[in-house]
Formats: C-alpha cells, structure tokens, sequence
C-alpha cells in the first residue's frame, strides 16, 4: 500500500486511505521514508487520509451500505481529490472490516458500490483483506464472490 500511494503523490495524482489507525500511522512513516513529505501533501489534500471505522458508518444503513450515502461522502473525496491532482489512487479497509465483523454481504455490497465508483469517476483502487479472515470451507463461497469484484487479486 505505502508504494501505491506513495507512487501517486510522487507523479502528482492524488492519494485516498481509508485505513484504520495503526495502518494510516504505518503508511506516514513509510512515506516518509521513501522521500515523501506527507505533512505537505495533506496540507494540500493530495493525500487524504480517513479512518476507516469512522468513513463506514457514515454510509451503513441497518447493516449495509448506503448508495446515495456512500456516493455522497465516499464519491465526493474521490471526485475531489481526482479533480484537484492528476488523477487519484484509493486504499480502503473498510471491506475488510466489514468481513472480519461477519458482514460478508455488506462486504460484498461495499465491493459492488466501489466498482460502481470506478466507472464514474477516474481513479485507482486497491483493496486488501487479511487472509486469515477467510480460514475455513465455510468462506469458500464468499471469498469467490469477493474476488469477482476485484480486476485482479493477488
């Protein structure tokens, strides 16, 4: 995640992390690390970072996720951040939340909204899910249903 984003602040596009706490504190050193001055590019909002607890339930709604909701506080980061840098690339956490709370159909219903998002509006994202969430037969099918909302998945 750190060279993700810290490859779109460095050619100018924009950078959404929707992460929780530890992990938003990870990627500030590791920026840095790599020569990134994160303190600039959050003063500049090229990077916005959110937690990812607190961004979900603004959208959830009786354990699923909103669509006008998520559009309006999810879609209006991306279309800013997008409109103001070339372009944007987006990390979220807020799936795998979902999963390990045993919200696998709000999980995948989040998965559907992102991609929905994807075809409005120009820019990247990325996902991640502890593979440990997924131990068991009983997830096979679930874990399938995740993966067909992915382009890719390593």
């Amino acid at each position: 995640m750190a060279a993700y984003i810290a490859e779109a602040l460095q050619t100018g596009q924009g950078g959404i992390v929707i992460a929780t706490e530890p992990h938003r504190l990870e990627l500030q050193k590791l920026l840095n690390e790599r020569g990134v001055d994160d303190a600039t590019a959050l003063s500049t909002e090229q990077l916005v970072l959110l937690d990812a607890q607190e961004t979900l339930a603004k959208f959830m709604v009786d354990g699923s996720p909103n669509k006008n909701i998520f559009q309006k506080t999810v879609g209006s980061i991306v279309e800013k951040v997008s409109g103001s840098h070339n372009g944007a690339r987006a990390f979220g956490e807020m799936v795998a939340l979902l999963w390990k709370a045993g919200n696998q159909s709000g999980a995948i219903q989040l998965e559907s909204l992102w991609n929905d998002l994807l075809k409005a509006q120009s820019f990247s994202l990325l996902c991640a899910y502890p593979l440990h969430d997924f131990d068991g037969a009983a997830n096979g099918y679930a874990f399938s249903r995740v993966c067909q909302e992915h382009s890719h998945v390593l």
